[in-house]
């Protein structure tokens, strides 16, 4: 590679490193934190999970519910239930050409989704038709949203319970920090299930306590002696 193309190349990899890092270093970590918690919210009160989004986002969609499933399972602790609503290629398409294409998502949510499920929407943008229709029809069906977008508070982020926002207008860098956070919160579900194991475990070994009535200062109570009469 001639040196004037090989400086170029490295000047714009720095570019996009630096766009990175910057991204990062501005995203809101309590809001990672609380999108870990809702996740281990819907686990333990047995909701439903669903992801969606379009082209980039719903490949960092369906490998969430990968991971969700798979790598935050603890044993002996009940897994979460996760979906990715782009993986029925089928059935998506089937709703795009007999309906629309911005009722790919809402219409699955409609025939899914229950009161009290979580909705994950992913969209640089924010904007995507279909990801709005989504977010519109999990708040009107009692869903809690959650949503990671680009830097933008328009579309699906004021339908949302709770919005990532990722402060850069760089698709690829958008999407390096969207699959940042599912990898972060799905390793803050399996840590928060470790130590729930961990908690149970202690609590299944611990010894009985001694049930036999106590005095009001803790020692056992005093009995009588007894007489037993001598061998004739």
């Amino acid at each position: 590679m001639p040196t004037d193309q090989a400086d170029g190349g490295n000047r714009q990899l720095e570019s996009y490193l630096g766009e990175l890092a910057r991204a990062l270093a501005l995203l809101d970590r309590s809001a990672v934190t609380r999108y870990a918690e809702q996740l281990g919210l819907a686990r333990a009160e047995g909701r439903q999970v669903f992801l969606l989004g379009n082209g980039g986002s719903s490949a960092t969609a369906s490998h969430h519910v990968t991971d969700l499933l798979k790598t935050s399972a603890v044993p002996g602790c009940a897994p979460l239930r996760a979906y990715c609503l782009s993986d029925s290629t089928p059935l998506a398409t089937a709703i795009a050409n007999d309906i629309a294409y911005e009722e790919v998502f809402a219409y699955q949510l409609a025939a899914y989704a229950r009161p009290g499920d979580l909705v994950v929407a992913l969209s640089c943008s924010g904007t995507s038709p279909n990801v709005v229709r989504a977010g519109e029809t999990a708040r009107r069906n009692g869903q809690r949203l959650v949503a990671l977008t680009g830097d933008t508070a328009a579309g699906v982020a004021p339908l949302a319970d709770l919005h990532i926002r990722v402060a850069s207008g760089n698709h690829g860098v958008i999407e390096d920090v969207h699959m940042t956070v599912c990898h972060a919160a799905s390793q803050l579900l399996r840590a928060d299930l470790e130590r729930q194991r961990a908690v149970s475990e202690r609590q299944s070994v611990r010894p009985a306590r001694d049930a036999s009535p106590r005095r009001e200062d803790g020692s056992p109570p005093q009995t009588s002696p007894v007489n037993v009469p001598e061998p004739a």
